[in-house]
């Protein structure tokens, strides 16, 4: 199936690299792979199956580079744009699959393990014929979008949701200088709100809150599902929508803590300035882990090593860091676990039985299998800096909204404004030309010295 991806696809996007290549030499360009390294463009043309990824994958190259910055090494990622959400799970590194979908598809390369469902600012909600709100996964899309982008969309949407409840203001300019529609958003939702027989707001809140249930559960896929307890971990939001929806989500999983970092609208894109020249291969094995022997193993990974680095010198990359690992199961099973290979087998299988006991509930007397021997390789090079945030140079003072459910205004700060290490209270609105964050109650912020929001909230 793989084979045949590629090959559907790859004329295409053969065609568009080396034109790519043409319009641009002398200059190099490099191209994002799913596994979230770069691969010069001329190779990239053959290896189109390798690509598809490669967007959503940029953000969690960015929050992995943004965890050692706020001293977080566990993260749950939430990347909502328009259509869809990305979710995704970060243990010092970003998890990698060979068991990766796209659509009806498997697609069996290395490629970051992202959970997509089909819930963003434009999904749209509908009552179906037995009176139940609806919310994706259809979505009105970038044209004619929203019914508030005034672009010809009239269907009730989670963006118009949210500028009915407040959390949306008209008076500041989405990017390419958007005003949203208040007038088309209320009518929009109060078609839901007639078919539900409940006030405009009620009907905004609903769409609201069954958006959230839907992102939830994605978020509980990538966590409780696998064995990981959400508390433990910081919940960072990215992408357009992400920011409206933070708090909702971080309270329904009972996290503490969660960022909204610099340049969250496009975070994606700060990940593949942050990303690096690299290659993840694998090879099958599959033999039982007693009839194989280190050496054998080494040599094995010392060959792909080799391969690696000799497309990696075509790209100008001459010193390289490499990481091994095993793809591991009981003889008898169909699924593996991926645990790190130092060199020696005995220590990886202790691994194994360790993370089959925390994912499942139990380790078993049975023979280890070797599935797959992994290399990741990955070019030696400084990493990118980003300067310190230079915020509250126009020293404006915060204005004030009514959102629905406050008895009082709430404080609306343009992020611009805020200084470094400024400390701000829920409820508020923090907005800037590509996102929006909507803070609680109760949650705390702070900016950093490089200007992400921290947000964190008292265990009740």
């Amino acid at each position: 199936m793989t084979t045949w991806l590629n090959a559907w696809i790859g004329p295409i996007i053969k065609a568009y690299m080396l034109s790519l290549v043409r319009e641009v030499e002398p200059a190099p360009v490099s191209i994002m792979q799913s596994s979230g390294l770069t691969i010069d463009a001329s190779l990239a043309a053959d290896r189109a199956v390798n690509l598809l990824l490669s967007g959503p994958v940029g953000g969690l190259s960015a929050a992995q580079y943004m965890a050692a910055g706020i001293g977080q090494s566990q993260l749950i990622t939430f990347d909502m744009g328009g259509t869809s959400t990305d979710v995704a799970l970060i243990e010092r590194r970003y998890k990698l699959t060979n068991k990766g979908r796209i659509g009806l598809y498997p697609v069996a390369v290395p490629m970051a393990d992202i959970h997509t469902i089909g819930a963003g600012g434009g999904s749209i909600a509908t009552v179906d014929a037995g009176g139940l709100l609806k919310v994706g996964p259809q979505s009105a899309g970038a044209a004619p979008g929203p019914a508030s982008y005034g672009l010809g969309g009239t269907a009730a949407t989670v963006t118009d949701a949210n500028l009915v409840l407040g959390r949306l203001q008209t008076n500041s300019p989405l990017a390419n200088n958007l005003i949203l529609n208040r007038d088309a958003a209320l009518g929009a939702v109060q078609s839901i709100a007639d078919q539900l027989g409940s006030p405009v707001e009620d009907a905004a809140l609903g769409i609201i809150e069954l958006a959230n249930e839907h992102m939830g559960q994605a978020l509980r896929v990538i966590s409780v599902q696998r064995g990981h307890d959400p508390r433990q971990f910081t919940l960072v939001s990215f992408g357009g929508a992400g920011g409206l929806h933070l708090c909702d989500l971080a309270e329904s999983l009972e996290m503490l803590t969660a960022v909204v970092p610099i340049h969250a609208g496009v975070f994606s894109a700060l990940g593949m300035l942050t990303t690096k020249p690299g290659r993840e291969m694998v090879r099958t094995v599959q033999k039982l882990a007693n009839d194989v022997s280190d050496t054998t193993l080494m040599q094995l990974l010392e060959e792909m090593q080799r391969q690696a680095g000799s497309e990696l010198r075509q790209e100008n990359v001459e010193r390289t860091r490499q990481t091994y690992s095993l793809d591991l199961r009981y003889l008898g099973q169909t699924s593996t676990i991926t645990v790190q290979y130092d060199g020696t087998l005995t220590t990886s299988c202790t691994q194994f039985h360790v993370r089959h006991e925390s994912l499942y509930g139990h380790s078993m007397a049975r023979e280890v299998e070797i599935l797959n021997c992994r290399l990741h390789v990955e070019a030696d090079r400084d990493q990118l800096s980003l300067p310190d945030w230079q915020g509250g140079v126009s020293r404006k003072a915060p204005h004030s909204a009514v959102l629905h459910g406050y008895e009082a205004a709430v404080a609306v700060y343009q992020r611009s404004d805020l200084k470094k290490g400024a400390r701000l209270k829920g409820p508020c609105l923090i907005i800037e030309s590509h996102a929006t964050t909507y803070v609680k109650p109760v949650w705390r912020v702070t900016v950093d010295d490089i200007g992400n929001l921290l947000l964190e909230r008292p265990e009740t």
